[in-house]
């Protein structure tokens, strides 16, 4: 199998130091990365989230490109495309492209659209066939791609895209197979859940696209070894080239066509998870219409149903609500909540959210916002309605540093055209909290910083000729 150099830097800085790897456990069930960034993911104005607006942009301009084709049958902003992303938003349905979320059959059909794309588009090797080396540094960076990419002279052979990456929502992996008549490469994808099961395991020929391969064929021997392989890369600087290091962590061995485990490495295989184990989906069941908010203490309870987990992973709650003043959220492992917030208004519509995740799946309460309206004021007497702020103020988010929710108030002292964004070290925006014209009070948004990874963020208000930023840090 040829060998194929490849630097992994970020930036100036070195990303992987020599003798590193990429990941130091391997669990198929993590991968790939639960970022909105790949084919069919559906966001497609690259706000890191899916949502009405990316629903909108598809109806009115049909942008052609890769997030936008929703079915991946190679043509994005299709009629069907939009069906599903419309079914996806308003009934909860799972994105094919979601592969943590989707079935078995549903993955097979996936890995299989996502190939056809990948064969005729610019990422295959320039000689029109793949090694599985090359195949998977490729994919490698189309899943897993960090930052910059800088290539030796001596990878010339080779063409790479990098401006792609994270590009498909497929975890692949190189596979070897041994045999008495030599050895070839392959790639697998893990289909089924549990990567144990050979039969979960898909099988692809990458210098002939060739799919589902068995034993029996010219691929895969009879009697053989097939070793699933980890890859991962590392500058070694006394060298001055890239080196590529291999990590055997599932061997199978075939006797007469029948796969059985040899052996895998449990410092690398982690199976820290049942096989088909979302936590289950509670319920909200104590909100009550005009019986819900008490004026005078701004309290607000709420209760749903346990959920359970089936990996007994601890279970984290994230409750939103949101109305007229108010974006709060709320992180607990408790079955209920208590929502202190003055700022509640008599008389007005509001509307309650809930999820349920244990660190890698998350479960929504609802396909919709639950609605509930606040009581018009009559035997409870109502706290005066607050003076308007004497000036404007950002306030530290808090908690802080949190994971994964936070909340940020501020503070208007008149009506004013307002944005609240919240951007990465880079200076990147992740996120708009707030954008528009607002009346002058006291207000409180709540950020889930889920989809993030850890590190350190800045939150910033302007409002007319006010400006100021503020450091929070994620810590999962």
């Amino acid at each position: 199998m040829r060998k194929t150099l490849l630097t992994l830097l970020l930036g100036a800085s070195l990303l992987f130091p020599a003798g590193a790897v990429s990941q130091d456990k391997i669990n198929p069930f993590r991968q790939p990365s639960q970022t909105t960034r790949f084919y069919g993911s559906g966001d497609v104005n690259s706000d890191g989230k899916v949502d009405l607006i990316d629903y909108d942009i598809m109806q009115s301009s049909s942008p052609k490109i890769d997030q936008a084709d929703i079915d991946g049958d190679g043509t994005p902003s299709t009629a069907n495309d939009k069906s599903i992303l419309n079914q996806h938003l308003t009934q909860g349905a799972k994105l094919p492209s979601d592969w943590q979320s989707i079935t078995r059959t549903e993955r097979e059909a996936w890995r299989k659209k996502m190939l056809a794309v990948d064969k005729t588009d610019t990422l295959h090797y320039v000689a029109g066939q793949w090694e599985s080396g090359n195949f998977a540094r490729q994919t490698h960076l189309n899943f897993y791609g960090f930052g910059d990419y800088v290539f030796h002279p001596e990878e010339t052979t080779f063409k790479y895209d990098t401006t792609n990456v994270k590009r498909f929502n497929i975890p692949i992996y190189e596979t070897g197979v041994s045999s008495q008549s030599g050895g070839h490469g392959m790639n697998a994808i893990l289909v089924g859940d549990n990567p144990k099961n050979f039969s979960d395991w898909s099988f692809v020929e990458p210098q002939n696209d060739s799919i589902n391969v068995k034993p029996g064929t010219w691929n895969i021997p009879l009697n053989s070894t097939v070793k699933i392989i980890n890859l991962s890369w590392f500058y070694e600087p006394n060298l001055k080239r890239n080196l590529a290091e291999e990590n055997d962590f599932l061997t199978f061995n075939i006797v007469n066509g029948i796969p059985t485990l040899a052996s895998y490495d449990t410092t690398r295989l982690v199976l820290d998870r049942n096989f088909n184990s979302l936590p289950t989906q509670p319920t909200f069941t104590n909100i009550k219409d005009n019986d819900t908010v008490k004026f005078n203490s701004g309290k607000l309870s709420v209760k749903y149903t346990k959920s359970t987990d089936a990996d007994g992973d601890i279970l984290k709650y994230l409750i939103r609500v949101n109305g007229p003043r108010v974006d709060t959220l709320v992180a607990t492992q408790n079955d209920s909540i208590n929502i202190q917030d003055r700022t509640f208004q008599p008389s007005s519509k509001y509307t309650l959210e809930g999820k349920v995740t244990d660190g890698r799946d998350t479960v929504n309460f609802t396909n919709s916002n639950m609605e509930f309206f606040t009581p018009t004021v009559t035997d409870v007497k109502r706290l005066e309605d607050p003076k308007a702020p004497a000036k404007y103020s950002l306030s530290q988010n808090y908690p802080n540093p949190f994971n994964p929710v936070t909340n940020i108030r501020y503070l208007l002292p008149k009506t004013s055209n307002a944005s609240l964004k919240i951007y990465d070290v880079l200076g990147r925006e992740v996120v708009t909290l707030a954008d528009g014209v607002f009346p002058a009070g006291e207000y409180t948004k709540g950020f889930d910083a889920s989809k993030l990874s850890s590190g350190v963020y800045f939150y910033r208000l302007k409002a007319g000729d006010f400006v100021e930023t503020k450091k929070m840090v994620v810590n999962k």
